[in-house]
Parts: C-alpha cells; structure tokens; sequence
C-alpha cells in the first residue's frame, strides 16, 4: 500500500534528479554540448541561429535533429 509520505518522496527525488541533469547540462560549454555536430551551411539569404535551426529566404524552417526518427514520431527526436 502506498502512503503519501512515499509517494512525496518518490516525487521529491525524482524532481532533484531532474533538477541535477538540466542543471549540469546547462553548466556545460556550448562547444561540449554541441560535441560531434557540424554547422549548417547556409546560403545567401538564410539565417542559422545555432547548430539546428536555420531559415531560408523563402521562410522555410529547416530543423536538424540529431536523432533518427524510428516510428516513435518526431517529438520524441526533438526531446
């Protein structure tokens, strides 16, 4: 049987570890995030924001994912 002390312990750890991994993902260097990709190229008129994102003259957004999408749907990609 669960009690409400377990389950807000359980909830309590659960947000800690969460807390530790976007915190040290935040404590990393750019260069050490982005690790192993490579810039997208853009042509004249385009717009890179970062190494995923870019816009071109004719307002397409083209969004590299680093993942391949294997049928979980492109959310999952994008987390």
């Amino acid at each position: 049987m669960s009690t409400r002390r377990k389950f807000l312990l359980g909830t309590a750890s659960v947000a800690a570890a969460g807390t530790a991994l976007v915190v040290g993902w935040g404590l990393l260097p750019v260069r050490q995030r982005l690790r192993g990709s490579t810039p997208l190229t853009t042509a004249p008129g385009q717009q890179a924001f970062n190494g995923w994102v870019k816009i071109g003259a004719d307002d397409t957004v083209t969004i590299q994912v680093p993942k391949s999408e294997m049928g979980q749907g492109v959310l999952t990609s994008l987390a």
